[in-house]
């Protein structure tokens, strides 16, 4: 009883309260004018927050995303300030040194306006990105591999001190789609990228490092052929030292920034039709560098850049208005060696059976000694210069008594396998690609050379040098050119070794000539000894002065390069005369030649002399440093005779007539060509008129000559029948 009471009035209750809430529902739903004033004016100021953050936003949006695309911001400011940076750097400095360009200092303001807000807007990813293992949403993979294409493409140009802005516009567009084409192959194929990524941008940043230096040491920059020299530049490797510089440090950073990168920021996954993109954009771009590269190699390389690199100086300034990784692509495209018009076998031994082949006297083969001398040249040839004393007294002193002149060689600075290849073939690299190497891209089998004519003639062959087998392929190319005999590292057998600019001195060398001819056991054959010296070799700095006695004082001009170089020679030199000496009343007739394969570099010096820049030269001008002092001496007597005109490829024939030897076919087909044209190396040729000609020139006097000697020398090296002399 008490419990159903109790239950019927607490229902009464709640009843009561649903009516009571049911009544008052109406009324709390009808809002009032108060409550409406107040979400109004919430509504404004919430609008007008929104207007003052995006108008803050405005001006930062630009320059620090947030942090849905940090990814990109790390990235790019990253990458993108040291080129500010290069930037600002590069148009005070050609302001400075080109007069005509005065006015582009005006653009270092806006470029360091924008280098000052890029590294600010680096300090401020950093700061935001501090702490996250990951930054950002997935970077697009294409972006990501557009923008480490500019970084690839820029890096060896700014290690360089190349400028930014190429000579034409194509050669930019062309340089980028080259190295996208590179990333766009692993967007292809890998998942993944990042290895792939990194492999690349490794290179190029290896690249522009190893461009540093090596032009650094040889004053030329690294070339497509370098490729096949790889096994030299470890031969040679010990004759430089590295030293600290700051542009090829910067490729080391750039490698640990884009490790850092790598880590930070992912890429977006890989997908089907993703990869089926970057394939077909694989495509097209290998096809934009064959087709569009072509066109941009006739047009503005071709015959403008490439066949006038008279010298490592202006082979850079190609690299540079080129762009140093889109040079070194078409130099290894469109440097080839190509057939002459009208060429065939045939043709070739039709020229060469209008010659008779000559057996030479018994008792007219005297002892032939043939030497490459390193870097020997004579500067007064080019300039002005005063020294205290002269350097050369051997050398000027024989001149009395042996036929002398300069000769055009096609090296400078460096490849020196170019010149003895010139000697020893009679082949000129007048018809080779700039920049190339005979020796180590050239030959790769048996060549009939003046070598090869001399065994027939009985003579034993023999190649006597300091240098290691590896050194320009000389281990294989000496048995090519088909020597009987061949010593390398001649020195170890002479106890003790003497250095003189920290190489193997030339007297130390010329022991081993003298050796080798005393305990020649062909005695019943003549002998032909060809040896190469490298004290002359670079580089002369101030470490080589320990070894480099000072003899020669250069008057007007400070400069301690030339001044171990002319000490260096001036020693070179007095070996020389040792050897003359040695062999002036030797029993048996002994013919010694002798020249320097090229000029040392030392622009400053260089460009000191002639009073201009090397590259603005006239190729005449400019010859004179492609041409180096060579002597013919006999210990019988030759009659005094100045050559003022020749290259190297025909002083072998001069060596042949001073020995009183008869001249193969081919040699006899040289002095023809001779008649109409007495120099042609690999920068230019000069005709019987005694005017000079670019390589790319054509010369209406010398065409049909030129060319057929070029169809000669196509059959010696590459003929596919065999060959009859």
């Amino acid at each position: 009883m008490n419990d159903e009471t109790t239950v019927a009035g607490e229902l009464e209750k709640a009843g009561g309260e649903a009516l009571t809430q049911t009544e008052t529902a109406p009324e709390a739903a009808e809002p009032s004018g108060e409550t409406e004033k107040t979400e109004n004016t919430q509504q404004s100021e919430t609008t007008e927050t929104a207007k003052q953050t995006k108008k803050k936003n405005f001006l930062t949006r630009g320059f620090l995303p947030s942090d849905k695309n940090m990814g990109y911001a790390f990235t790019i400011y990253t990458l993108l300030a040291p080129y500010f940076i290069w930037g600002v750097i590069a148009l005070l400095y050609y302001s400075g040194v080109k007069e005509k360009y005065a006015w582009i200092k005006w653009g270092a303001i806006p470029a360091g306006v924008l280098a000052a807000l890029d590294l600010v807007q680096v300090v401020r990813v950093f700061i935001r990105c501090r702490g996250k293992k990951k930054v950002g949403e997935p970077v697009n993979r294409f972006v990501f591999a557009l923008i480490f294409s500019f970084n690839s493409m820029l890096m060896p140009d700014m290690i360089m001190g190349s400028p930014p802005v190429k000579a034409n516009i194509l050669y930019t567009l062309l340089g980028l789609a080259l190295c996208m084409t590179l990333y766009l192959i692993g967007l292809a194929i890998f998942s993944n990228p990042k290895v792939w990524f990194g492999i690349i941008n490794g290179f190029f940043a290896f690249y522009g490092f190893m461009q540093f230096y090596i032009y650094l040491f040889r004053g030329a920059p690294i070339q497509f052929s370098d490729i096949f020299n790889i096994e030299s530049a470890k031969e040679a490797s010990d004759l430089y030292k590295f030293t600290f510089a700051l542009m090829p440090i910067y490729a080391i950073v750039n490698v640990a920034v884009m490790i850092f990168i790598f880590i930070k920021v992912k890429i977006a996954p890989a997908k089907a039709k993703t990869r089926i993109a970057a394939a077909v954009g694989t495509a097209v771009g290998c096809l934009v560098m064959v087709f569009v590269g072509r066109f941009a190699y006739d047009l503005g390389l071709k015959n403008r850049y490439i066949i006038m690199n008279f010298s490592g100086s202006e082979n850079k300034l190609t690299y540079s208005n080129v762009g140093y990784n889109l040079m070194f692509y078409f130099d290894g495209m469109y440097n080839h060696v190509y057939k002459p018009d009208g060429y065939s076998d045939e043709k070739a031994v039709e020229i060469l059976s209008q010659y008779e082949t000559k057996k030479a006297d018994k008792d007219k083969k005297p002892i032939i000694i043939g030497i490459m001398n390193e870097s020997f040249a004579d500067f007064k040839h080019i300039g002005d210069l005063k020294t205290d004393k002269d350097y050369m007294p051997c050398y000027n002193a024989l001149k009395k008594e042996s036929i002398y002149g300069y000769v055009t060689v096609s090296a400078y600075g460096g490849y020196s396998c170019n010149s003895e290849y010139e000697f020893l073939s009679g082949n000129t690299m007048g018809f080779m690609p700039a920049g190339s190497a005979a020796f180590t891209q050239f030959i790769d089998g048996e060549q009939d050379s003046l070598v090869s004519y001399l065994n027939e003639q009985n003579y034993h062959t023999m190649a006597v040098t300091p240098c290691r087998p590896g050194l320009w392929n000389l281990e294989n190319v000496y048995k090519y050119l088909q020597f009987d005999q061949t010593e390398y590292k001649c020195h170890e057998h002479i106890v003790p070794v003497k250095e003189i600019n920290n190489n193997i001195s030339d007297e130390t060398v010329f022991q081993c000539i003298k050796y080798a001819v005393d305990n020649n056991i062909h005695k019943n054959d003549s002998l032909f000894i060809w040896t190469t010296t490298m004290q002359n070799h670079g580089d002369y700095t101030p470490d080589n002065r320990k070894t480099t006695p000072h003899n020669i004082e250069i008057q007007g001009i400070k400069n301690d390069e030339a001044s171990i170089y002319l000490d260096s020679i001036y020693l070179s030199d007095k070996a020389f005369g040792d050897l003359v000496d040695h062999f002036r009343n030797y029993d048996r007739e002994v013919i010694i030649v002798m020249f320097g394969d090229h000029f040392p570099h030392i622009m400053s010096f260089t460009e000191k002399l002639y009073g201009q820049d090397v590259s603005t030269l006239s190729t005449g001008d400019y010859a004179r440093l492609h041409q180096t002092p060579f002597i013919i001496w006999s210990n019988k007597g030759l009659e005094s005779k100045e050559i003022k005109d020749i290259s190297l490829n025909y002083l072998s024939n001069e060596v042949m007539k001073a020995a009183g030897l008869p001249l193969a076919p081919y040699q006899q087909e040289l002095e023809k060509v001779r008649q109409t044209l007495p120099i042609i190396s690999m920068f230019g040729y000069m005709n019987s008129d005694k005017k000079w000609f670019e390589t790319s020139d054509d010369d209406k006097k010398t065409t049909d000559i030129r060319n057929e000697y070029n169809i000669m020398q196509y059959y010696r090296m590459f003929g596919n029948v065999k060959k009859d002399e």
